[in-house]
Order: C-alpha cells, then sequence, then structure tokens
C-alpha cells in the first residue's frame, strides 16, 4: 500500500476484501497524481488506469454505502464533499483527464480520509 497512515491501519487486522479494495484504491491514486505531476499520460498511465478503473467500477458499488458515511463528512478545497469522491474519480474515462485537473488532487484526500475512517470504523485496527 503506497499511503503509510493506511498502511499502518491495514497492517493491524484488516479483512482480505477490506485491503484488496485499499490496494486498487492506491493504485488510481498513484495513476492520478503521476499523471497530473508530469502533465502528461503516457500508454503505461492508460493501461494502469484502464486496468484500475475496470475493477474499481466493479467494486465500488459492494462499498458505496459503507464508505458513503466517511466521505460526508470530509472536506474538497475547503468545501463540504457534495458527491462520492471515489464516483468522482471513477467518472474519468482515461488517465489523460488528470492533466492538470486540480479538482482531482483536491478530492484525492477526501477518499483517503473516508477509507481511512472505514478501516478503524469496521473495528479491524486499534489506533
Amino acid at each position: 500500500m503506497a499511503n503509510p497512515f493506511t498502511r499502518a491501519l491495514t497492517a493491524q487486522g484488516s479483512s482480505n476484501r477490506l485491503i484488496g479494495f485499499v490496494r486498487n484504491w492506491d493504485r488510481l491514486e498513484q495513476v492520478i497524481i503521476r499523471v497530473y505531476r508530469s502533465a502528461k499520460a503516457d500508454e503505461i498511465d492508460d493501461q494502469e488506469w484502464h486496468e484500475v478503473h475496470a475493477i474499481l467500477s466493479v467494486e465500488l458499488p459492494d462499498w458505496s454505502s459503507e464508505l458513503a458515511p466517511h466521505w460526508q463528512g470530509t472536506l474538497i478545497g475547503g468545501q463540504p464533499t457534495a458527491i462520492s469522491p471515489f464516483e468522482a474519480l471513477i467518472g474519468a474515462a482515461h488517465a489523460r483527464d488528470f492533466i492538470g485537473n486540480r479538482q482531482a488532487m483536491r478530492t484525492l484526500p477526501a477518499a483517503r480520509e473516508a477509507l481511512n475512517k472505514a478501516i478503524v470504523n469496521a473495528g479491524d485496527c486499534r489506533i
């Protein structure tokens, strides 16, 4: 897992189902950040985006109700989050959609905060 806080939380005994979702979300997050920072999306970025997008598009509906109470208390750009940050980010069709996309970069922390809260709330770990 890429995020150190999430890695510490899940290391304390999270379910395989949850760990799988978080690992896939980490992949998506890495693609978004890499494309945004480099201001380009190459073939590898596109391939990675399509792979993880396909997986998360199937997995997210199973997680929506569990994640909703957690993202609803987050902020995006200092404003209350009005829609699921997960759906907002998965809504992009291509990796290139993140070139210069500051809104996506503002949305990532809300999704990560919701994931971390869901992990803690699941009772799978103690902090």
